[in-house]
């Protein structure tokens, strides 16, 4: 069996695939609030088109479509 069949290890430069995204690394408007104060938690929520924000102002964990 070969090292490469187990996927990137750690300190090999290479990234999870599950967690990188070509898309914005900033946050989004918040869908409950408004506010732009929101930061990205996961570049991949629970399908690949979406990501997690959470918002610092209404304290609301939302999804965002990329």
């Amino acid at each position: 069996m070969s090292d490469d069949a187990a996927g990137p290890t750690p300190g090999s430069g290479e990234q999870d695939p599950s967690v990188t995204t070509s898309g914005e690394t900033t946050g989004a408007e918040c869908p409950y609030c408004g506010s732009e104060n929101t930061e990205r938690e996961h570049p991949r929520g629970p399908s690949r088109c979406q990501s997690i924000h959470y918002c610092n102002d209404c304290l609301q964990q939302f999804k965002k479509f990329e």
